[in-house]
């Protein structure tokens, strides 16, 4: 509200409205506006995983081959959607997976 030149009219009485009620008071003043304007809005949550991390986690029971799957997966998603015109003559989905299960075997347990 403090910059609304551009909202419309009611979206202002919308926000107006909310805090007269935060406030318990009929009417907002600039001060009001400015108190309002400089609280803290977020809410954390201790509980909160990153949706790309839940997706590793899964991927990782199954252990190196799963996740060495959704690397593939990620990597052609990459290639039909953007459709790069340069990329190294070595880049592959799969690039280095022969390697690592040579290396660590296929059951490598994943602890994250």
């Amino acid at each position: 509200l403090l910059n609304a030149e551009s909202l419309p009219a009611h979206r202002k009485a919308e926000l107006l409205q909310a805090l007269r009620e935060f406030y318990h008071t009929d009417t907002v003043t600039e001060e009001m506006l400015q108190e309002a304007a400089s609280l803290e809005t977020r809410i954390s949550n201790e509980n909160y995983i990153p949706h790309g991390l839940k997706v590793v986690q899964c991927h990782s029971q199954g252990g190196l081959r799963s996740l060495m799957q959704l690397e593939s997966r990620w990597r052609q998603h990459f290639l039909d959607s953007m459709q790069p015109k340069h990329l190294p003559q070595q880049w592959s989905v799969d690039h280095n997976h022969q390697k690592l299960l040579r290396k660590y075997g296929e059951d490598l347990p994943i602890k994250l």
